[in-house]
């Protein structure tokens, strides 16, 4: 069993040792642990928003989970988004201790799809497809080149062509449609050449996924709550994502089959509704022997935490503005900002028409690419009167490093789904879409790690960006700009009462 704490100890007045009980580590003694685990309802719920909230006993584990299901008013088939699955719904997120906001995230749907592409490709094929409805996995393709329509016998033709990949959630890409002939005569079927999602994954089945606690709150990652020792009421609040922008556009699910749907069916797949009886908050309440924790509560009647928090500067800016250098001021005065993450999405395209989106908004587009040319995107930051880098940056695998080094961990993803390079995606669909088209440049984050440790002065960070397409011109439509500053705050617990303040 997960053990929390770390070596340092603090000296009690009986000369005794007691364990930090609330950071995340291994503490230095063999000591029982009990998890007790609640099920609780939302003390208030509706499509527009949720709230939860926690009792004072224990100490709150990081990884405690919120579950969440979708119920279609039609028997249309609809997805989660696959990048961000049951994350999608949540709009915004924020963890209060009486008042007092400790922690919040703006966006937090688009914020997910920048964080999930971090996770490794075994472990969205093997948990999250099934935990949160993440599948940005990817596998190669093989394809068969000898097969004839409804000729099963050839099947037996040769399958070793792997020259492209694509999504992979454990099926096959040459399995075939039953829709496309008669499912009691086997020779009829066309070969479907498309990954499909299972049958549990898919809205119909209202299948019930998880969303962790320590994803939605920074602050859970490096601290868990000591929540026996807090006399405040700790909630958990949500805002979910609109029902729906229009008749053909949802910001909840994404058909599964882009290539079939009329308005009427579209209208109804915009209809997903978060089911309030899966709608709960399981959470696990760690418990040490009761005099080790009481023993820790009285030595440390004050606790301090450092916690990174994030926010959010949005803005929709015109797409000829990035050709000709855009220098937008994205705030920070004042704070200790360790990093800058930005995205950039055309919010205004039919690509978030559910017939021919595949990620939905949750995105950042690059310029415009084709097979022959790429375009071309030019980045510095300047804070405290100095840039960050003394040559501006326009290298496509700087980009890539750059993100790398802001947080310490490679993104799975690939070339032509980052800037367009590469053209190795597979031309099979995944549930109607083309993957070709519809992963390739949609992956295009930005981060910038802020490497002097000063404090921003009253002039605040300003980003110097200029973006050209494949044809050295400008983008035609809108662009929404996301940037999220990760900023340093620190949080007091003393006798039970929580101050938050920046650092």
């Amino acid at each position: 069993m997960e053990q929390v704490g770390d070596s340092r100890v603090a000296p009690t007045e009986g000369g005794g040792n007691v364990p930090d009980l609330v950071k995340i580590g291994s503490i230095p003694t063999n000591t029982a642990i009990d998890v007790e685990t609640s099920v609780l309802d939302p003390v208030v719920f509706s499509q527009s928003r949720c709230r939860f909230v926690l009792e004072n006993k224990g100490i709150l584990h990081s990884n405690s989970k919120i579950t969440l299901s979708v119920s279609n008013t039609a028997s249309a088939n609809a997805m989660f988004p696959p990048n961000v699955g049951a994350y999608g719904m949540i709009q915004r997120a924020a963890m209060r201790v009486g008042t007092k906001t400790l922690c919040e995230v703006d966006d937090m749907n688009n914020w997910m799809a920048y964080d999930s592409q971090f996770l490794s490709n075994e472990s969205q094929k093997e948990r999250e497809q099934v935990m949160s409805g993440r599948i940005i996995n990817h596998g190669i393709v093989y394809t068969d080149v000898a097969i004839a329509a409804g000729n099963v016998a050839a099947k037996t033709a040769t399958n070793s062509s792997g020259a492209t990949y694509g999504l992979d959630t454990g099926l096959d890409y040459d399995g075939y449609n039953s829709q496309n002939g008669s499912s009691a005569n086997a020779s009829a079927l066309v070969p479907d050449y498309q990954m499909r999602l299972h049958t549990w994954q898919k809205t119909p089945a209202k299948g019930v996924f998880q969303v962790m606690l320590s994803d939605l709150f920074p602050f859970l990652k490096q601290n868990q709550l000591p929540l026996y020792m807090m006399k405040e009421q700790v909630s958990i609040e949500l805002t979910w994502a609109p029902l729906q922008s229009s008749a053909s556009s949802s910001h909840r699910v994404c058909l599964t089959d882009g290539s079939a749907g009329g308005a009427g069916v579209l209208s109804n797949v915009g209809d997903s509704q978060i089911s309030q009886p899966d709608c709960q908050l399981v959470a696990d309440y760690i418990y040490y022997p009761q005099e080790l924790m009481q023993a820790y509560q009285a030595q440390n009647r004050q606790l301090s935490f450092s916690y990174v928090d994030y926010r959010l500067a949005k803005r929709t800016v015109a797409g000829s503005a990035f050709s000709g250098g855009l220098i937008y001021n994205v705030g920070g005065a004042g704070r200790i900002v360790n990093k800058i993450i930005i995205a950039t999405a055309d919010e205004t395209e039919a690509d978030f028409d559910l017939t021919t989106s595949i990620l939905n908004r949750y995105q950042s587009q690059g310029p415009a690419s084709d097979a022959d040319s790429t375009g071309k995107v030019t980045v510095n930051v300047r804070y405290n009167d100095h840039f960050l880098y003394p040559v501006d940056v326009d290298l496509p695998a700087r980009h890539f490093h750059n993100v790398v080094q802001s947080e310490g961990r490679v993104p799975f993803i690939s070339r032509d789904e980052y800037f367009g390079e590469g053209q190795i995606l597979t031309d099979r669909k995944f549930e109607g879409y083309d993957q070709d088209n519809d992963l390739k440049e949609y992956f295009f984050y930005l981060a910038h790690r802020l490497n002097r440790g000063e404090r921003v002065n009253s002039r605040g960070i300003e980003i110097y960006d200029t973006r050209l397409n494949k044809d050295g011109g400008s983008e035609g439509t809108p662009r929404t700009l996301r940037v999220w500053l990760a900023l340093t705050r620190m949080a007091t617990l003393s006798d039970g009462v929580m101050e938050v303040q920046f650092a």
